[in-house]
């Protein structure tokens, strides 16, 4: 339902009187359900609303930015075989990460800096060691990781 027809739902109290234009307290009492059911109704939609409102902004396009470097996100993309992924990863610019913790044998030189550093790109984030696989499909969006719940 749209929130158009929802409005053109809401019960007027003109349209409870009798045709004397007095309203009696049965008659009142419906109106009352007949507004309580209404606004339950709108209650639903505009919290609907609300949620997917809330879903949909915490989806960033990397199209439109990238998060910090480093930093731990989620992120979504279709793999090869057609399937959705979501992964906790971080993102790496180029000459942004320090080998030193990833070594690997694609590790880039900088001659600027005489360090070794990891590809730019996407990274799996693990919690506990130091390996993080490159993503392996190319992620189309980004969101900040959860807020902690409070114990």
């Amino acid at each position: 339902m749209k929130a158009e027809e929802l409005i053109k739902e809401r019960p007027k109290l003109k349209d409870y009187r009798s045709i004397s234009g007095r309203i009696n307290t049965q008659t009142k009492d419906k109106f009352i359900k007949d507004l309580q059911n209404w606004s339950y109704k709108a209650e639903d939609m505009l919290l609907s609303l609300t949620k997917d409102q809330t879903e949909e902004e915490k989806w960033i396009s990397v199209e439109d930015r990238l998060p910090e470097t480093g930093i731990p996100v989620v992120i979504y993309g279709i793999n090869d075989y057609g399937k959705e992924r979501r992964l906790r990863a971080f993102y790496a610019p180029k000459f942004s990460i320090y080998a030193d913790c990833y070594e690997g044998d694609n590790d880039e030189y900088c001659e600027e800096k005489d360090e070794y550093f990891i590809p730019e790109g996407w990274y799996e984030q693990n919690e506990y060691e130091c390996t993080n696989w490159y993503v392996g499909f190319k992620p189309t969006h980004w969101q900040p990781l959860p807020t902690p719940p409070k114990q």
